[in-house]
């Protein structure tokens, strides 16, 4: 099924499945693409973070304690400022919220120089990510 989702800036066309509308009157799984993190490309701004609505791009720092039992797709990459050693970012994303709108993507500075159609955010099919999205998740609200 197709609809239309009025976002902050333009009309997106979303295919829905298995949509989820909890108490709150927010809705889960509404749209087939989500953002996905290319950590060796990313600069640390955090502006995918601050556009994007309902928090679906969240940033952490955490000490490289917290890499021993991490599930093998993590994505971390080390910090970049001057006296953190051992200190990692990561950015993840929560699948089940995103609505597609591709906001994170369009504000998004940092571009691969191998591929410049290829940004560190980018958007790509859900289906094959979203079990290893959501036990990273998990694991991602563990860490202090």
């Amino acid at each position: 099924m197709v609809m239309e989702v009025n976002c902050r800036e333009a009309r997106c066309q979303l295919m829905v499945h298995t949509q989820m509308v909890l108490p709150c009157g927010r809705k889960k799984n509404v749209s087939d693409i989500v953002p996905f993190w290319e950590s060796y490309i990313y600069i640390q701004c955090g502006n995918c973070s601050y556009k994007g609505p309902d928090g679906v791009i969240r940033a952490r720092f955490f000490r490289e304690k917290y890499l021993e039992k991490v599930p093998e797709v993590f994505q971390s990459a080390p910090i970049n400022s001057r006296g953190f050693p051992e200190t990692k970012y990561s950015l993840q994303v929560y699948l089940e919220d995103c609505t597609g709108c591709n906001l994170c993507v369009e504000i998004c500075p940092a571009i691969d120089i191998t591929d410049r159609s290829r940004k560190a955010i980018n958007m790509a099919e859900k289906e094959p990510i979203l079990k290893q999205g959501i036990k990273i998740i998990e694991y991602f609200k563990t860490i202090l």
